[in-house]
């Protein structure tokens, strides 16, 4: 009852504070940052942090259930508190006793925010090819390199930082990851990127010359960073499939308040087969992207290995989003085509949910890849 009470006071707190700012925060392409905080205030920031460090100690799928709803909201708030959950969920797991008392109470309630800097000029998926560096001297690590595309990067108040601290046996980079924080002399936000979709959300380049950052600030062990970065995406490949969901139910229910009111040669649109069987086929994979994510989000919330079931939720549920968003787009017509109605900005909004946390071609080869392990069993 009181997990029922706190998503219906989120939902009301959402389609009224958040929602009628959607379409400005699209416009300006700046997070903002007092709602940010606000709905830390509100308590929405630690779904799953525990309520010894100021969270609400909810499982995976509560959590789960609120970015879908706050998507409805802002998808590009969804996209920056998906990587504020990131970092949280990266320190709750991997953190010093310190770190974690240091951190995650502010972060809670909205006082830092967050940011996850792996991806670079010439390193996405491919790891390996991360060439921000890290030398240890004295009691110190001295990163240098740079970041891009790194979302909430132009207002974060701290970074998890993903660094090379070596080479091992076979050739491969050895990744740590390094709590930076905004005030470290030598980090610098380059410039704010702008993106197609996804705006608002802080999408920053950032830049690390001889960043010194003291030895308790790194997070784990030295040469843990993969596992630490894998376990954080596994957070956001998760989310990013939620967003999707919200996006596609917005649209799925646009759509079929507009082709009802709206009436051609003397019938409503839903009417019309061209119209009603893509929306009712919308409607069927829009309900399978949500059991497929919530059985996810289930056996996230147990302990259990989810790598498949989050890259089958992410691809599957950002395609659906897709593919509802064009057809919203082309029902509406040119009313859907323009800004006035919110529509493109959703579709422009779910084509970057393909892209981020993981192309839908690299969850296509992490499927694969986690099938061909257990072939008979499948």
């Amino acid at each position: 009852m009181v997990e029922a009470d706190i998503l219906a006071k989120a939902k009301q707190f959402l389609k009224k504070k958040i929602q009628p700012k959607s379409s400005l925060i699209d416009e300006r392409n700046e997070l903002p940052v007092k709602l940010f905080r606000e709905i830390g205030e509100k308590g929405l920031l630690g779904f799953t942090v525990p309520k010894n460090y100021g969270g609400l100690g909810l499982n995976t799928l509560m959590y789960i259930e609120f970015m879908i709803e706050l998507a409805k909201a802002s998808p590009s708030l969804a996209a920056s508190i998906t990587t504020h959950t990131m970092v949280e969920h990266a320190i709750l797991n991997y953190g010093l006793e310190e770190q974690k008392e240091k951190y995650l109470p502010a972060m809670v309630k909205g006082g830092l925010i967050g940011a996850f800097a792996m991806t670079e000029p010439g390193a996405g998926s491919d790891m390996n090819r991360i060439s921000t560096s890290s030398s240890s001297i004295g009691d110190k690590f001295v990163l240098n390199g740079e970041k891009i595309f790194i979302t909430n990067g132009t207002v974060a108040d701290l970074f998890l930082m993903v660094a090379r601290t070596g080479t091992d046996s076979k050739g491969r980079a050895e990744l740590s990851v390094f709590i930076v924080e905004r005030k470290t002399k030598g980090l610098d936000v380059k410039k704010k990127i702008e993106l197609s979709g996804i705006r608002g959300a802080g999408v920053a380049h950032i830049t690390l010359s001889n960043c010194q950052i003291p030895r308790e600030n790194l997070l784990g062990e030295v040469g843990q960073g993969f596992r630490i970065a894998m376990d954080a995406i596994t957070v956001g490949k998760i989310s990013y499939a939620a967003i999707g969901i919200g996006i596609a139910s917005q649209c799925l229910e646009k759509s079929i308040v507009y082709s009802i009111k709206r009436k051609q040669f003397g019938n409503p649109l839903i009417k019309f087969e061209g119209v009603g069987f893509p929306l009712a086929e919308i409607a069927v994979e829009l309900e399978a992207a949500r059991l497929l994510t919530f059985e996810a989000a289930s056996k996230m919330g147990k302990g259990e290995k989810v790598n498949l079931y989050t890259s089958m939720a992410k691809l599957y549920s950002t395609k659906v989003a897709v593919k509802s968003a064009l057809k919203a787009v082309q029902i509406h017509g040119a009313y859907g085509y323009s800004k006035e109605s919110g529509i493109e900005r959703l579709l422009r909004d779910a084509k970057g949910l393909e892209i981020g946390e993981g192309t839908s071609e690299i969850q296509k080869k992490i499927i694969i890849r986690e099938l061909s392990k257990n072939p008979g069993k499948n």
